[in-house]
């Protein structure tokens, strides 16, 4: 049903004349009267409204549709009911928290400014990574020649019994002290975000040299012979004889090379200091990952 209210109306047009001569006076307008409608379908009346120049109105009648359009209406029809019944299932949290929130992550001042641009030069961590790169080179030419000396002088001596044993057992030995260097020097690569006790409260691990191996109810001679089985020392050698001198060198060519090219274009100085700083982590890696030492 829809209802309209018409409102009555009357000609209030008049002459003055006959206004002053009191004749025909003004009748007031009778109240205003509701009249209801029924309307068939509110179609209807929009079409009597429209002007006669408009399309004509399409049906169902003028679509045909394939077989094939029909059976893609439908998976289309049934992919949309799915969607909709996933996207009102709520979301399931495994985690304390929910997955949209990030973590949480403070950074103190001293680390912000070191994290800027030109915060590198004053990051004294970065120039102990330029310090590492002369230590590291300069132990790896002191170690490797030292390490063939006594491996060789050992070995060739063990026919010699038993003073070649004694030998071989002291020359293990200093092979092991000078890992032991090395695993010191390494503690030059950490960084300023892992020292800082604000940003990382877990200090950074240090790497100690494994004990020798121990063997029970064995002679004196036993004994001695038992650290040619020792597999950190052979590590040890492998490492001074093979990986760390060329490690070292190709490590050390690049920092300089870039170091001096710092200097003379100051503004890439920054950038030259961080890329020893990753270089130097990337020697430790592969330090760690070959002599395997114990960790404290």
């Amino acid at each position: 049903m829809a209802q309209s209210t018409v409102l009555n109306e009357i000609d209030l047009s008049f002459s003055v004349a006959s206004l002053m001569a009191g004749q025909d006076p003004i009748s007031y307008p009778l109240a205003a009267r509701l009249s209801q409608q029924k309307v068939e379908s509110v179609i209807d009346i929009i079409e009597s409204e429209l002007p006669p120049d408009l399309p004509p109105k399409y049906t169902t009648e003028n679509f045909v549709l394939s077989d094939n359009e029909k059976e893609a209406l439908g998976d289309l029809s049934s992919q949309t009911l799915n969607d909709q019944k996933r996207n009102s299932i709520p979301p399931v949290y495994t985690e304390a928290k929910p997955m949209f929130l990030p973590a949480a992550f403070t950074q103190c001042v001293s680390c912000n400014d070191k994290t800027r641009y030109f915060g590198a030069l004053a990051d004294s961590r970065n120039w102990t990574s330029v310090a590492f790169q002369f230590v590291s080179f300069i132990l790896s030419l002191v170690a490797l020649p030292i390490v063939f000396a006594l491996v060789t002088f050992s070995l060739g001596l063990l026919v010699i019994f038993p003073i070649g044993t004694i030998i071989a057992w002291s020359s293990f030995v200093v092979i092991r002290a000078i890992s032991s260097l090395e695993l010191n020097t390494l503690q030059m690569t950490n960084t300023s975000a892992k020292l800082c006790q604000n940003c990382n409260p877990t200090s950074p691990a240090t790497y100690s040299v494994p004990p020798l191996p121990q063997y029970s109810n064995s002679s004196f001679f036993s004994k001695l012979l038992s650290i040619l089985r020792d597999a950190y020392a052979w590590r040890c050698i492998g490492y001074f004889m093979f990986v760390k001198p060329i490690v070292s060198f190709v490590s050390f060519s690049f920092s300089i090379t870039s170091l001096v090219t710092g200097v003379i274009l100051f503004p890439l100085l920054p950038v030259v200091l961080r890329f020893i700083s990753k270089l130097s982590c990337l020697q430790k890696k592969i330090a760690v990952s070959v002599l395997n030492p114990r960790s404290k």
